[in-house]
């Protein structure tokens, strides 16, 4: 079984939120929230890299329900974002439901 900070660690991994940003992106690629994201992709990623070494996730976003169940494990709050690949029900699941990535901001803050 993975621990906590193994898992933490994995999922934010580099490589790992590249993954999840490439497979976000799909049918999305000419949208300007996400030209906005790739323009300072690597820039995001790092960032995303250097937090996960602090140790503690406060958030999980996703947009499906197999992204946001690790929350309730993790003590986090989930995210859900409507502008992926939704299955059903995660609206109801998560925490935050939000439209626009701009309103991640008034989540985090």
């Amino acid at each position: 079984m993975i621990e906590n900070d193994e898992l933490y660690e994995e999922l934010c991994s580099y490589e790992n939120l590249e993954l999840a940003f490439k497979k976000a992106r799909r049918g999305k690629t000419l949208k300007p929230y996400v030209i906005e994201f790739e323009n300072k992709l690597d820039e995001n990623l790092q960032l995303n890299d250097e937090l996960a070494k602090k140790g503690t996730i406060k958030y999980i976003i996703g947009d499906k329900l197999d992204d946001l169940k690790p929350a309730e494990k993790l003590k986090a709050k989930s995210i859900f974002v409507s502008w992926g690949h939704p299955t059903g029900g995660e609206k109801d699941f998560a925490d935050y439901s939000i439209d626009l990535p701009k309103e991640l901001e008034k989540i985090i803050q």
